[in-house]
């Protein structure tokens, strides 16, 4: 997995390639948390070069998305862009779908906040 993160005026944006499996989901949510401790909750996870997510993956993805969305004060979300059809395949069977938002493209994604 390659990770890049780009910190924008009023989002985070995430570059994910590669794969997020089990060796490296932990590697992943951290640099997620990372952020997130920072108070910065509005993210964006462009998932245009993602091969591959296991449950692991999507449990880090969760994970943010309830500490975002837990915030008392400063409440933010995690926006899913440019999702790669076999992945969106993936949120649909597991029926997490509705829990994000999905855009079509980074710029939407980062605009909607």
């Amino acid at each position: 997995m390659e990770l890049e993160h780009q910190r924008l005026r009023r989002s985070d944006v995430f570059r994910v390639h590669g794969r997020i499996d089990s060796s490296n989901a932990q590697q992943f949510e951290d640099a997620i948390f990372r952020v997130i401790n920072e108070g910065r909750c509005n993210l964006v996870m462009n998932l245009s070069g993602l091969t591959y997510i296991s449950s692991a993956g999507i449990r880090a993805l969760i994970a943010a998305l309830k500490s975002c969305q837990g915030r008392p004060l400063r409440s933010g979300n995690v926006h899913l862009a440019e999702v790669p059809d076999q992945i969106k395949e993936v949120f649909d069977l597991a029926g997490l779908t509705p829990l994000f938002p999905f855009y079509a493209t980074e710029t939407e994604a980062v605009g909607a906040y």
